[in-house]
């Protein structure tokens, strides 16, 4: 069987981790981004703009992943991967530790070490970074990027676009709502709402 061919769109310090989670069975065979990568540690093809790229000469095999740790970024790849139709593939280490009940959307990354236990559900587009902790029955939205040693006790909800700093800890049962921000180290012990940014132990309101 031949290998999943992985076209990165993105290629920064994430696109590294990306190649280093990678399995036996997938390859990376280039690469999109606004300007050529000329270090290129890689050593992969720069294939230029995706905007400007002809994706009918792709075989059916090929995927593009958006190696980008910006949320907002990463969503219009996954909406570019709908709007022609490519095919959508997931990359997650083998040291992590995946139940069998979990869920894992398409375009997303599972870093070294996480760990996703019992009936938890992690959506599209989403990075879930090295030694993170999702426990039973958390639920990860679209588009949220899980940074390094998190723990996201039972039964959390993240939203959409969310970002949580490494080393964060939700407590259960708490929901972070769309396009939050977790400080670095934060621990949240209420429920935060949309679009705030919350910092501190325990987390507060961020007063910009």
């Amino acid at each position: 069987m031949s290998k999943q061919k992985i076209i990165l769109v993105g290629y920064s310090g994430h696109s590294l981790v990306v190649s280093d989670c990678l399995s036996n069975e997938q390859e990376i065979i280039g690469y999109f981004d606004l300007k050529e990568n000329l270090e290129n540690p890689l050593g992969i093809n720069y294939l230029g703009l995706e905007q400007e790229f002809d994706f009918g000469q792709l075989d059916k095999n090929t995927c593009l992943f958006p190696s980008i740790g910006e949320n907002s970024v990463r969503k219009s790849v996954c909406e570019l991967v709908t709007n022609k139709s490519i095919e959508e593939t997931k990359i997650i280490h083998s040291s992590a530790i995946i139940s069998s009940s979990s869920e894992i959307g398409g375009s997303t990354l599972i870093g070294p070490g996480a760990i996703l236990n019992s009936h938890s559900k992690v959506g599209r587009g989403v990075i879930i970074n090295s030694g993170t902790i999702i426990e039973h029955e958390v639920k990860v939205g679209d588009y949220s990027h899980v940074a390094p040693g998190v723990v996201l006790a039972g039964n959390v909800t993240i939203g959409k676009n969310v970002f949580v700093g490494a080393n964060s800890v939700i407590k259960q049962g708490i929901s972070i709502g769309d396009g939050a921000v977790i400080g670095a180290g934060s621990v949240v012990l209420k429920d935060v709402p949309s679009g705030q940014t919350w910092v501190g132990n325990p987390a507060k309101k961020l007063i910009k």
